[in-house]
């Protein structure tokens, strides 16, 4: 369902008085040279953050184990390697 955008802050504020109200979650942190931001929503308090960060920072890490060209031992610099 589409909202007009005037009764958009109404829903904020109406939602924000919910204790059950979602919540916006930042998760940053620094990998593969460069820096990254994710926002997740949280419904109550089922985001565990720090699980989170965990989760994603190894994702990361396996992307970085992949496709780094810096790193002797990962796949592209094998493949790379490969003659």
């Amino acid at each position: 369902m589409r909202y007009p955008l005037f009764l958009l802050p109404l829903l904020c504020i109406f939602s924000a008085c919910d204790p059950n109200s979602s919540e916006l979650v930042s998760i940053s942190g620094v990998t593969i040279g460069t820096n990254y931001s994710i926002k997740l929503v949280s419904v109550g308090n089922m985001v565990n953050k720090e699980k989170r960060q965990h989760d994603i920072e190894q994702i990361l890490a396996d992307i970085n184990l992949s496709i780094s060209t810096y790193i002797p031992d990962s796949e592209l610099s094998k493949l790379n390697q490969n003659k």
